[in-house]
């Protein structure tokens, strides 16, 4: 220490004439400060900020800080949007850190401005909108992609490119574009014949049948019936005559050729041949009948009379048996259509025949055949729900609900014994007649057969009674499924519904315990671990809460590959920023959400509307609420809060525009939509209208909750110019 201060005054010495000799030729006067002729505009003030951030970005990539660095990136990004070169960084810094997600989001966003983007990069990001639930999105990439691939002509891509866009389309319900493909692809086929001949012969012909089928089918629904015939008949040839006749008595239903469409499917039905077709010929006909004038009622019984003799138990035609099974349940046939049915249950056990038995059996009282339908629909969907229109009727039938349980009961005490999904109906039936407490006595009884196989069902009825605030039977029913001996992972969860059900019902240190025993069982999941901050926050511990969601992210921040962490981290900072003090905190967590997700209409909305109400960044404000409501046009929030922002710019015919819309999207009248609507409404000179808003807004507050609020508006009323 002591050689360190010789040797600074050493050096001090040594400079001091130096030093001096300069301070003699200063001038006795400093020249002022530089002043701006005009104050920053919020362009200027962007910019500059822009700028700062890219150079302490590249500092920090340089000194291999990439988390840091892409931060610095992100918030650029926002600062100006359309810049191709902010986007490239980002997604460059996100891949080299294996954040594959986070940088597939800005690809897409740069991918978009990019109007020499390469095929395989517009392709490649088609896919990931597609796989990430915006088929719309994908769909106009791929557009691209096939416009690039066009250009270069190369055929093969653009033909697979161009059937991922009809199958886009098709899904879509867009049947204009979908023909609009279609045409394309024709087109393609005819023009490069022999570059596509590989494809067209690929597994034996399979693959040009294969598209040949989804272009007839894509001109089916766009109404060229005549482009429809001619792509199944290149699908089909002549090698499958029945089947051929099948689609063109499609395409000549559709076209009002009735007598033609008979004609085709009538040979079909004739032939009794197998056309795996399944019921679409008896379905087809009954169609073609009805769309000739004739009454339901009379078109089902004469397809029984010209269909019965045609069907042969032997020759296993269980389609027609199934069909024929429909048409005698809808003549009150229940015997009949049993009978149709029991034939060709066993080899195939089609899901539609189960609601027919489930009548059949209830109109006949036989209630251990009914018990042994619902049985097997319960162990093979875990509920009865594909059953739903069959059970309400039978569930409001006290004798046959008796007689279900009779049936049930006699089954324990007999040596053949009762079935857990058995039991299980009996339960959801009763949860049908709203008898819960019988209900879970039933889940306790299939409980006591096989408690594991039972849990599933325990879980399911424990979350629709917490969901029907019934508390005290679905803490039973967690309680049953979590004391089962169920893999670590499934008791973890059930604890977690039970700490969420315990924290509805204002039970906070019992759910508090329950949400750490899930976390005991399973120290791995985010998900698990967010739902003590959760139920702190709810019992309004914010500080405890605010600890615990900053903890949640120390420990799981880092885990950069699942999806679902960071959604449940995503949820943390949403929280944090409702938790946070002041404003800077409550925007840092909202930038740090759009850092990760950029198109976060949520978070942009947050933001924006915090920016709005302190009339800062109001441009910005504005551009990202109009992108939020672009996104989510029939949220009232969204339109309240552009309608804010435009407000606070001074537009003021465009923030009524907003927040009319926004009043009107709601059901319930809000107070403060209503005063932003006020404010507006005033500014703009409409004085009359804006008493009106703002007192049918004072009518909806309470003078003891909101009594600040409230004095507020009436001091607008009382300030308001009186005609």
């Amino acid at each position: 220490m002591t050689r360190t201060l010789l040797l600074g005054w050493s050096l001090l010495g040594i400079c001091f004439p130096a030093l001096s000799a300069i301070a003699q030729t200063l001038p006795t006067e400093l020249p002022p400060v530089l002043e701006p002729r005009q104050e920053p505009t919020e362009a200027d003030a962007n910019l500059t900020a822009t700028e700062a951030l890219l150079i302490e970005g590249r500092m920090l990539q340089q000194r291999d800080k990439l988390s840091a660095a892409q931060r610095r990136f992100q918030r650029a990004h926002r600062l100006a949007p359309d810049s191709e070169a902010i986007l490239q960084a980002i997604v460059q810094v996100a891949f080299a850190q294996k954040r594959m997600e986070e940088g597939s989001r800005y690809a897409l966003l740069l991918v978009d401005l990019q109007e020499d983007a390469s095929a395989d990069f517009l392709s490649l990001m088609g896919a990931y909108a597609v796989e990430n639930g915006d088929p719309a999105r994908g769909a106009k990439l791929y557009q691209r992609a096939a416009a690039a691939l066009a250009e270069r002509k190369a055929i093969s891509q653009l033909l697979a490119t161009r059937l991922r866009l009809l199958d886009l389309y098709t899904k879509l319900d867009d049947a204009e574009r979908a023909a609009a493909e279609a045409n394309a692809i024709g087109t393609l086929l005819k023009e490069y014949q022999a570059e596509l001949q590989s494809i067209l012969a690929a597994n034996n012909g399979q693959g040009g049948m294969t598209i040949h089928r989804a272009l007839g089918e894509a001109f089916l629904a766009g109404g060229d019936y005549q482009a429809a015939e001619a792509q199944f008949r290149a699908a089909i040839g002549d090698a499958e005559p029945e089947q051929l006749d099948l689609q063109l008595a499609r395409i000549d239903l559709a076209a009002k050729r009735l007598d033609s469409a008979e004609e085709r499917v009538q040979r079909v039905i004739a032939a009794e041949r197998d056309v795996a077709a399944g019921e679409l010929p008896y379905q087809l006909l009954r169609d073609i009948w009805i769309q000739q004038g004739a009454d339901e009622a009379e078109v089902d019984k004469r397809l029984l009379e010209e269909l019965t003799p045609r069907y042969e138990a032997p020759r296993d035609d269980f389609a027609l048996a199934y069909f024929l099974a429909q048409l005698q349940l809808e003549q009150e046939e229940w015997e009949a259509a049993i009978a149709l049915i029991q034939a060709h249950l066993e080899k195939s056990p089609r899901r539609s025949v189960y609601p027919i038995l489930t009548t059949a059996y209830w109109k006949t009282q036989d209630w251990e055949a009914l018990l042994d339908t619902l049985g097997v629909v319960a162990e093979r969907n875990r509920n009865l729900s594909s059953l739903a229109p069959q059970l309400e009727p039978i569930a409001a039938d006290d004798e046959a609900v008796s007689e279900l349980i009779a049936a049930a009961e006699k089954r324990r005490k007999a040596d053949s014994g009762l079935t857990v999904p058995q039991a299980l109906a009996i339960a959801q039936v009763l949860h049908l007649r709203e008898q819960a407490d019988d209900a879970f006595a039933w889940l306790e009884i299939a409980s006591q057969i096989d408690p594991v196989a039972t849990a599933p069902s325990l879980i399911d009825f424990g979350l629709a009674w917490m969901v029907a605030k019934q508390y005290d039977l679905g803490e039973k029913a967690l309680r049953t499924a979590a004391a089962a001996k169920m893999p670590k992972s499934g008791r973890a969860a059930t604890y977690d519904y039970l700490a969420a059900l315990l924290a509805m019902d204002d039970r906070y240190d019992e759910a508090l315990s329950a949400a750490r025993r899930a976390i005991a069982l399973d120290s791995t999941s985010a998900a698990l671990a967010s739902r003590v901050p959760w139920i702190l926050f709810y019992a309004d511990r914010k500080e405890e809460a605010d600890r615990n969601y900053r903890r949640l992210l120390a420990q799981f921040d880092n885990e950069r590959a699942d999806g679902p962490t960071r959604q449940v981290l995503r949820q943390a900072r949403l929280m944090l920023s409702s938790l946070a003090k002041n404003d800077h905190d409550r925007e840092e967590w909202l930038e740090q959400i759009l850092d990760e997700f950029p198109e976060d209409v949520g978070a942009k909305n947050d933001l924006a509307y915090l920016w709005a109400d302190a009339g800062r960044n109001l441009g910005r404000a504005a551009r990202m609420l109009e992108e939020a409501v672009a996104a989510e046009p029939d949220n009232a929030a969204f339109r309240d809060s552009l309608g804010w922002a435009y407000f606070r710019q001074g537009r003021y015919d465009q923030a009524i525009g907003q927040l009319q819309q926004s009043v009107d999207l709601i059901t319930e009248p809000d107070p403060v939509l209503l005063d932003h609507l006020g404010d507006a409404l005033s500014a703009a000179g409409r004085t009359q209208e804006a008493v009106d808003a703002w007192q049918e807004a004072v009518t909806l507050l309470t003078e003891e909750e909101d009594a600040d609020q409230k004095a507020a508006l009436e001091a607008k009323i009382a300030a308001a110019p009186k005609k």
